[in-house]
């Protein structure tokens, strides 16, 4: 017999005891069109070090600010501007939305 499990859409698996305490899934929807829009200008693992490494910042106290993410992509030599407009492409929407199955 094969058991199904029912598993939430949104993991909570981050500490609660954490300064960045929020779903995973839900920075992933907040970074995700920006982080494919890096790729564009070659700087995608860059760009995921960066909102990493800057995300006590931008994901504080389950408070997230996004905005915040394009500091740590300008620290890198990203194009922000190119990025912003890039981020709502058809392109990008296209893979996101192939990523998402």
């Amino acid at each position: 017999m094969i058991r199904l499990l029912k598993i939430p859409l949104i993991s909570m698996a981050t500490k609660s005891n954490s300064p960045c305490a929020m779903p995973l899934s839900i920075k992933a929807l907040i970074t995700s069109p920006a982080l494919e829009a890096t790729r564009l200008q070659n700087k995608y693992w860059e760009s995921i070090e960066a909102v990493l490494a800057a995300q006590p910042e931008w994901a504080a106290h389950g408070s997230p600010q996004p905005e915040l993410i394009w500091n740590a992509f300008a620290q890198i030599g990203l194009d922000v501007e190119k990025a912003k407009l890039d981020m709502n492409s058809p392109q990008i929407a296209a893979r996101l939305a192939q990523d998402a199955y």
